[in-house]
């Protein structure tokens, strides 16, 4: 019975711009996950699009003041 409610989530990865938090880069597994596709990315894509019912701003001043002072242009998030 177990094995019908358990699924396994896909490993996912994608990289974006600190300051625009446009999505430069994706993989498979984001594409599985999130529905989102390469021509999404290329058609402008953004963070907050995929992560819209949070506290986008906060998230983002918090990596700025975090990342951006060791001159990290782009950052890689794995779920």
């Amino acid at each position: 019975m177990a094995d019908n409610l358990m699924r396994k989530l896909p490993f996912t990865r994608f990289a974006m711009e600190m300051r625009s938090g446009k999505i430069i880069e994706i993989d498979e597994g984001f594409v599985k996950m999130l529905g989102y596709t390469e021509e999404d990315m290329k058609n402008g894509l953004v963070f907050k699009d995929i992560v819209p019912d949070i506290d986008y701003e906060g998230i983002i001043t918090e990596l700025r003041e975090t990342l951006l002072i060791r001159d990290m242009p782009a950052m890689s998030i794995i779920f």
